[in-house]
Formats: C-alpha cells, sequence, structure tokens
C-alpha cells in the first residue's frame, strides 16, 4: 500500500510540473542574479558611452589642431562677438545648402570649428539628439550647447568687440595671459571640457547625461575671481559660469594641449596650470 501511494504522488508530481516551493526557489535565484548582473550591464553600457565620448572628443580636437595649421599656427578664437565678425567680414554657413549662420550663433566656436570636422555637428551634440536630426533646426542649441566647452578664455583670445578706433577689444588682453599661437599651448593644459552652466552655491558629483552643454568652460580661477573648486570627483560652484561636469561616468572628458583625451577628476582639473599657459602655480591670478 505505500508503494502505490508513494507511485501516484511521484506521477502527480511529474505530470503536475513544479510545486509552490520550487517556483519560489526559482523566483528568487533569478531575482539574486537579476541583482548581481543588471548594475554589472550598467557600468558597462556607461563604460562603452564614455568610450564613445571621448572618440567624438578626440575628432574634435583634431579639427581644433587642423584649424591651425591652415591658420599659421594661430589657435582658434574663444568667442567672436558679432561686431568683430563684420570688422573682419566673417560668414559661417550650413555645409548642405549654405544657409547662413546668425552671427550670434558663430560668436561661439562650433560653427566656426564645424568646417574643419567635415560639418560633422553629431560629433558635438549626440549626447541630446539623435544623429541624423536636420542641423538646421538646432543653429543656436548647436552653436550654445555642445557637450564640450572650448577653454575660450585662455585660448585664441574672447573678442568682445570693436572700439572707438576700430580695433578689437579682448579680455585679459593686457595681462598677456592668452596664448595665440600653438607654440604657446602646454601639452597638459586643457582644451576642451565637458562642461555646462551651473549656479553659484551648487556642489555636484554625480552622473548628468543629458544636461545642456555650454560652448564654454571656465578656469576654476578667471583673473581673480574664483568660479569653482574641485576635490576628487565633487565640484563646488563659486560663481555662476560653465564648469566641467561628468558625463556616462564619473570623470570629465577633456582633450589636451597634445591632442590626447582622457577622463579626468574634478580634483585634477582644480589647477590653474591646466587652463593658463603662464601659470607656474595651482592657486595662480592675473590683473583683470
Amino acid at each position: 500500500m505505500m508503494k502505490m501511494v508513494m507511485g501516484r504522488g511521484l506521477k502527480s508530481r511529474i505530470n503536475g510540473g513544479f510545486t509552490l516551493v520550487e517556483m519560489l526557489v526559482v523566483i528568487g535565484i533569478i531575482a539574486l542574479l537579476a541583482a548581481l548582473l543588471l548594475p554589472a550591464l550598467a557600468g558597462a553600457r556607461r563604460s562603452a558611452e564614455k568610450t564613445a565620448e571621448l572618440n567624438s572628443l578626440r575628432q574634435v580636437g583634431v579639427a581644433w589642431q587642423l584649424y591651425s595649421e591652415y591658420s599659421n599656427n594661430r589657435i582658434l578664437p574663444g568667442y567672436l562677438a558679432p561686431e568683430v565678425q563684420a570688422a573682419w567680414n566673417l560668414s559661417y554657413t550650413v555645409k548642405y545648402d549654405g544657409t547662413a549662420i546668425p552671427a550670434a550663433d558663430a560668436a561661439a566656436y562650433p560653427w566656426r570649428l564645424l568646417p574643419y570636422m567635415d560639418h560633422a555637428h553629431y560629433l558635438l551634440d549626440r549626447y541630446i539628439r539623435e544623429v541624423d536630426e536636420d542641423p538646421r533646426d538646432h543653429l543656436s542649441e548647436i552653436a550654445n550647447e555642445p557637450a564640450w566647452g572650448y577653454n575660450a578664455t585662455y585660448l585664441g583670445g574672447w573678442y568682445e568687440g570693436i572700439n572707438t578706433n576700430g580695433l578689437p577689444i579682448v579680455r585679459f588682453e593686457a595681462s598677456d595671459v592668452i596664448a595665440r599661437t600653438m607654440t604657446e599651448v602646454r601639452s597638459d593644459m586643457v582644451v576642451f571640457a565637458s562642461s555646462a552652466q551651473r549656479n553659484a552655491g551648487l556642489q555636484y558629483d554625480s552622473v548628468s547625461d543629458v544636461l545642456p552643454g555650454s560652448h564654454f568652460v571656465s578656469a576654476p580661477t578667471v583673473a581673480q575671481t574664483p568660479q569653482w573648486s574641485g576635490d576628487g570627483a565633487t565640484v563646488t560652484m563659486l560663481s555662476t559660469t560653465s564648469a566641467p561636469i561628468m558625463r556616462y561616468t564619473s570623470a570629465v572628458a577633456v582633450v589636451l594641449g597634445d591632442g590626447s583625451t582622457a577622463g579626468e577628476s574634478a580634483g585634477r582639473l582644480f589647477d590653474q596650470r591646466r587652463w593658463i599657459s603662464i601659470a607656474r602655480t595651482k592657486n595662480f591670478t592675473h590683473a583683470p
């Protein structure tokens, strides 16, 4: 009698599939594996996105060097106010159909550098847009919100306007702190860095994948005014300006004077020597 009961129980179990207890065990194992694997997969995805970001940034750096080769070793100006463009008879167009770029949008570097990038605008804005979007629909955004800010104050010169004598007004020109030729650029100087406009008093160390970018990135101190400080991966805003940010990982994407790209911590970038060619100390300042 005992054998018949056991046989029926075994047959019933086979025909009926898993018991409730077994199902709960399987579900628990799957949940545990998911908890272990999902962070690793997310980390792998972010690492891949960081690699793609640095590859795009490397091409921007190559275009920056190419500009200099075609300009007698002169560095791309950091900013050209519309009146400076008019005085120098400069104008810029979209490659596809010759659409004119408004002078206000050509003041920042993107539309002036794009001809040396085969007009590959997606290298600048695909952090927030699809590669195949029509750039004519986003002229201002491409100009002012690229993924990377240019060290525009101290590289090439920030041309603010024209004086009464018809000469350009360049920010801090009298202080002799602006690198104008490639021979003045140190190999470890920051040329471009992932950046965004941030408010004074803000402190952050988190990743901001789709935060609108900025066409410039500020040095830690501009003249004698502190802008931001960095400690490890933490950035503390001391003024409202465009500062380094982290996308995809906790590293700031940068391209340096020698053309190399890297992911660096905010703490390593908190050094005036990384931003100003004549700076010889970490806390270097100069006259306004």
